[in-house]
This record gives C-alpha cells, sequence and structure tokens, in this order.
C-alpha cells in the first residue's frame, strides 16, 4: 500500500507542481518502465541480501521517499517518485515468490485472494481520507503523514517476521534463485 498510494496520486502532484497535462503519458510510461526495470533486477538484490532485506529495508526508504514527496516540487518530487516505481519493482517479485514458495498449493490460491482483498479494503479505507484530508491541508503534508504512518504500520508487520523461529534469515535458504 506504501508504494501504490504516490501511484494514485501522481497525477494531483503534477497538476500541482505545475506539469502539462500531456507530460502524464510519458510520466506514466517512464514509471512503468521503472518498475520493470526493478523487476528485472530484483533477483540480484534478493540473492545479495536476502528474502526479508528487500522489504524490511523499504520501511526507512519509504519515509524518506515520502517525505521527499512532500517536501520538494516538480523535478525532486518526482525523483523520489521513480524511487517508489524502483522499489514496487523490486519488492514485489521477491514478495510474490516468497508466498509461492511458502504457502502450501492447496491454500495458495484462497490465501493470495485474501491478500488481495485485503489490500483492496485498506485502499477503499484509506483513500477517500486521504482525499478529503488533502483538499484542506494539501497533498505535501498529508504525503508526510503518510510515510510516518507507512513506517510505523510496516514496521509493525516486520517485528512478528522478526521473532519468528530462525528469524527472516531462516527464510532466505528456503528461496530458490529465481533465475
Amino acid at each position: 500500500m506504501a508504494t501504490f498510494v504516490p501511484v494514485w496520486l501522481v497525477a494531483l502532484y503534477a497538476r500541482d507542481s505545475g506539469v502539462p497535462i500531456s507530460w502524464l503519458g510519458p510520466i506514466w510510461a517512464a514509471a512503468n518502465d521503472i518498475v520493470a526495470i526493478g523487476s528485472i533486477l530484483s533477483d540480484r538484490v534478493r540473492q545479495a541480501h536476502g528474502t526479508s532485506h528487500p522489504s524490511s529495508g523499504q520501511c526507512s526508504a519509504h519515509r524518506r521517499w515520502y517525505f521527499g514527496m512532500g517536501l520538494s516540487h516538480l523535478l525532486w518530487g518526482f525523483v523520489f517518485y521513480f524511487a517508489f516505481c524502483v522499489s514496487r519493482g523490486l519488492v514485489a517479485p521477491v514478495l510474490a515468490h516468497a508466498e509461492q514458495t511458502e504457502i502450501p498449493s492447496g491454500d495458495r490460491a484462497s490465501l493470495v485472494s485474501l491478500r488481495s482483498l485485503v489490500f483492496r479494503m485498506t485502499f477503499v479505507a484509506i483513500g477517500p481520507a486521504v482525499g478529503w484530508a488533502i483538499d484542506p491541508h494539501g497533498q505535501h503534508r498529508i504525503l508526510i503523514i503518510l510515510g510516518i504512518g507507512f513506517v510505523f504500520s510496516a514496521g509493525a508487520a516486520i517485528v512478528p517476521l522478526k521473532r519468528a523461529p530462525g528469524g527472516p534469515r531462516a527464510l532466505d535458504a528456503q528461496f530458490p534463485s529465481l533465475e
């Protein structure tokens, strides 16, 4: 969710930064190319740093990127937006592979569907709230608040993983290369 909200807000961010509407298509295309490059590199990152690093390392990075988008305008704001795109490309394949490896095949479809449902329900809950908060307070302030909130929620989600038997490093040995 932390990397999805900036994707949802990028058109508004561009408009408020004075970017011509005709540039939105190229911005979207560049963002998707950057996601693809991150995806291509994701297995190398996983091999070098393990399965847990791409996920847990993003908590700190997301804070910086939300603050970066919240505190800057135009060019620098889009640099931070594209950093989110790299993150989406790096982390999603690693987590999808871990999910496919860890979940028994008989339960996989149900659990993947539940994860998707929770994601959508979360967005239904926070999407309108973010939109309503942006109107009176401006998106830059709300981006900073979201960054703080996502870092705390991601940190809270990682704590149980670190407490799991063997910790996150035990998971790294279970996931073979994607090559």
